[in-house]
């Protein structure tokens, strides 16, 4: 079990104890629904082949702090894991980097963008998918900085697509 499913029972335990009105079923059906919906994601957001200079593979950490503020921002909807997702079960959100072009600089160094792929599933079943681009002209002067700030803008549309996820 995640521990983003552990914390969510033991969240709705601690509710259950301060609010003793509530009957125990009703309990058990809010836990049965948010472990339903919780969508898991990789804790890395992968590159594609060929994707993504070497400098930014190893230095830039864009790829794992995403997933965390997703995760964190997502109210309960997604879970992170180190697991291979293809082993997990349940609904699933497979994410990846598809192109990825920036130089550090700001607005001196030209555009910079990330283009990310994803495909929402359940149990085998492809429930949609997105690719989802975000460019900047400024940016922050540093590689890495401006990394974060565009995958700021992509966590806002992929929470924003997962609410009603399409092909």
């Amino acid at each position: 079990m995640s521990l983003q499913k552990q914390l969510c029972r033991i969240s709705i335990f601690l509710m259950g104890l301060m609010l003793p009105v509530i009957p125990q079923s009703s309990i058990a059906q809010q836990l049965e629904l948010i472990e339903h919906d919780v969508v898991t994601i990789s804790s890395i957001i992968p590159y594609a082949d060929g994707v993504g200079s070497e400098f930014i593979r190893n230095e830039c950490n864009w790829n794992t702090v995403m997933p965390a503020l997703m995760v964190m921002q997502s109210r309960h909807t997604l879970a992170s894991t180190d697991e291979d997702l293809a082993k997990v079960t349940g609904k699933k959100l497979f994410i990846r980097t598809s192109d990825i072009h920036v130089i550090g600089g700001s607005n001196f160094s030209g555009p910079k963008w990330i283009i990310l792929q994803g495909e929402l599933v359940d149990n085998g079943k492809l429930l949609g998918n997105f690719e989802f681009k975000r460019m900047t002209m400024g940016g922050k002067f540093t590689t890495c900085k401006t990394l974060d700030y565009i995958s700021e803008s992509l966590i806002r549309d992929i929470l924003k697509w997962l609410k009603k996820p399409g092909m």
